[in-house]
């Protein structure tokens, strides 16, 4: 059995591949796929590690795959119509990075509410230095507690930043799927 790995930089140089590498006694590893390339890499090959590269009935319909691994939590580079209609089985990697998600999400509301971009531009630019009061004040700063946050898909990373939003005093609303009826706390 084959394996092919397409984009092997994109989870970073410093990644133990063996694991996986160990599984099968054929491997390919490469660095970065151009799409020019996809169809040939994974021709010969069953299984199909990719975390960025689109895989699609244009490169998977004269291939042997009958596995594909996303590298992330999302499948939205596999045409999951086509793999499934091809018996092709899809997997990605579940409950991944949660904690850095959840930070960096609550790193974005944050520097987005105090208007941090602003402010740092005006610190670079010098503003805050020759300021007679010593303080910037032309941007305003919105305190998030008691705002509302929408989340949208409410699996471990919606949930897990959920929980860490209500430590803020953020109002959490959830959004319910269209058609679906409202469930306690969705909208």
């Amino acid at each position: 059995m084959r394996g092919v790995i397409l984009d092997a930089d994109s989870v970073g140089k410093d990644v133990d591949l063996s694991p996986l590498t160990e599984l099968l006694d054929d491997w390919q590893i490469y660095e970065s796929t151009l799409p020019s390339e996809t169809s040939s890499r994974i021709a010969d090959a069953q299984i199909v590690l990719s975390n960025k590269i689109p895989l699609n009935e244009s490169n998977l319909k004269q291939s042997k795959v009958q596995f594909i691994s996303v590298m992330a939590t999302g499948t939205n580079n596999v045409d999951l119509n086509f793999t499934k209609k091809q018996g092709i089985t899809v997997s990605n990697a579940v409950a991944y990075a949660t904690p850095s998600v959840v930070q960096h999400t609550i790193t974005l509301i944050l520097a987005l509410s105090t208007n941090l971009p602003a402010y740092l531009g005006d610190v670079r630019r010098g503003v805050w230095q020759n300021s007679n009061v010593f303080c910037l004040l032309q941007h305003p700063i919105r305190e998030v507690s008691g705002k509302k946050l929408g989340i949208i898909g409410f699996g471990e990373l919606g949930r897990a930043v959920a929980e860490a939003s209500k430590g803020l005093g953020l109002d959490v609303i959830v959004s319910e799927r269209p058609g679906e009826a409202n469930r306690p706390g969705r909208r």
